[in-house]
């Protein structure tokens, strides 16, 4: 009876010794990952499709499931964060439209903005200029500038904005089709040394009777998809980011060239940020936002990270841009953020160039 006691005894401390260690997790499996916690992110289409290997491993890293929402427009950005924001914990986003949401993702306490500290020093002096909020870091940054075809036009690092258009003459031009960054260009003809007033631009640069005024003679298609108007022999140039006109150098065999012009091209940003202090976002936003993933994604996008580092670069086209870009890069030209009322206006202006410029081609 008493060894039958011990033994009942012994049998209830093992099985209490067992459920304890389970429970303190020494025989727990790690969780599935359906039963991970979500993170959310809202951010321009592209960036992490092109990065399902990497954001896998962030997945596994951070213990977490990623899923997350393309846009394709800062004005597609604006509708669906306002309307939505409750549903995500990242954002992607671009530094022109700040302005527009920054009271609302604000966050004082946040650790997020050390990862600045290990910026190359040009882009942290910007970062730090800027006085951004704690959760808020750079992404990637893009540069524009000239993909041209010399058989049509010559660009040269000294030409005004006037002379570029002007020698296009009858040949077809493509503009970036993105209503701040094309204020941004044609704000540079209100100056004379064509650097750029933001407050100025906001209020005059981008109207019918200006754009008219630059591209002159030239047939102006506004765009953002080049690859078969490049391949027209009327193609003259598009003035647009460097990334995408990577893609298009390396299928034309030498018969396009990229200038970064030094005082017409120019830096716009995209901004990360997360927007609560869940230990699954904050993992995933600083995996997102540190040097590992943004130097990979720098390499497949062709835009830039702003740790600026070219050691892995192995494409022959993004490497001789990004020198360029290294050395001209302490003194171009960045685009900073606009507010929400001139957002709208510019946008207005823009919309009511392209209907012009569509009816004068009619």
């Amino acid at each position: 009876m008493f060894l039958r006691n011990v033994n009942c005894v012994i049998k209830r401390l093992l099985i209490s010794s067992l459920v304890l260690l389970i429970s303190c997790g020494t025989f727990a499996s790690p969780p599935k990952r359906s039963q991970r916690p979500s993170v959310n992110i809202l951010t321009w289409w592209g960036y992490l499709d092109s990065s399902k290997k990497q954001i896998h491993q962030i997945e596994n890293t951070c213990r977490v499931r990623i899923s997350h929402d393309d846009y394709y427009s800062n004005a597609e950005f604006l509708q669906r964060f306002k309307g939505f924001k409750s549903n995500y914990d990242i954002i992607i986003f671009s530094e022109t439209i700040l302005g527009s949401v920054e009271k609302s993702i604000a966050r004082p306490k946040s650790k997020l903005y050390l990862l600045a500290n290990s910026y190359y020093p040009v882009m942290k002096k910007h970062y730090l200029k800027n006085h951004f909020p704690h959760n808020i870091v750079y992404f990637e940054h893009a540069l524009t500038g000239f993909l041209y075809n010399p058989g049509v036009i010559k660009i040269r690092p000294e030409d005004s904005i006037y002379e570029v258009f002007r020698n296009a003459k009858n040949n077809i031009v493509i503009m970036i089709d993105d209503p701040v960054e094309a204020n941004f260009l044609i704000s540079l003809l209100e100056s004379k040394n064509e650097r750029f007033s933001m407050k100025k631009a906001d209020k005059t640069a981008l109207s019918w009777s200006n754009f008219k005024k630059i591209i002159q003679h030239s047939h102006v298609v506004i765009t953002n998809s080049l690859e078969h108007i490049s391949q027209l022999p009327s193609f003259a140039f598009a003035f647009q980011w460097s990334g995408d006109a990577i893609e298009l150098l390396k299928k034309s065999d030498g018969r396009l060239k990229f200038l970064v012009h030094p005082t017409l091209s120019y830096v716009s940003t995209d901004l990360l940020a997360d927007l609560n202090e869940r230990r699954a976002t904050r993992c995933v936003a600083r995996a997102l936002g540190g040097e590992k993933f943004l130097t990979g994604l720098q390499n497949r996008t062709y835009y830039f990270s702003p740790y600026m580092n070219g050691k892995t670069i192995k494409d022959a086209y993004f490497k001789k841009i990004f020198d360029d870009t290294l050395k001209q890069l302490p003194s171009l030209p960045w685009i900073t953020t606009v507010s929400m009322r001139n957002f709208k206006s510019i946008e207005s202006s823009w919309s009511r160039i392209k209907y012009n410029l569509a009816a004068q081609y009619e």
